[in-house]
């Protein structure tokens, strides 16, 4: 998965990464903690509607750009500051990676 780089200020950023994931699926939470945007939300149709999720989307600014870099499962680095209670509210993981 590649890094997209734009001329956005970081909150421009993380409403279009919101508003990407809206389209397919409900926004239930969101957090930003340092460069890291958190999301927990639920599939909206087709066969895997009403799994609930979470999304890492890596947003860092660099003058007037940013680069937005969204990881799942089985992307590495990992990050461990998850919300918590994001973990109780999740479908369960039905990869490898997501469950350990």
């Amino acid at each position: 998965m590649g890094t997209t780089v734009y001329r956005a200020t970081r909150a421009q950023a993380v409403q279009d990464e919101l508003r990407d994931i809206s389209r397919r699926s409900l926004v239930l939470a969101h957090q930003l903690r340092g460069t890291r945007l958190w999301v927990l939300a639920q599939v909206r149709e087709g066969p895997k509607a009403g799994t609930r999720w979470i999304g890492l989307t890596l947003i860092r600014s660099q003058g007037q750009d940013v680069a937005v870099k969204r990881l799942d499962e089985t992307c590495g680095p990992y990050y461990y500051d998850c919300p918590l209670h994001y973990l109780a509210m999740a479908s369960v993981p039905e990869g490898p990676h997501a469950a350990a």
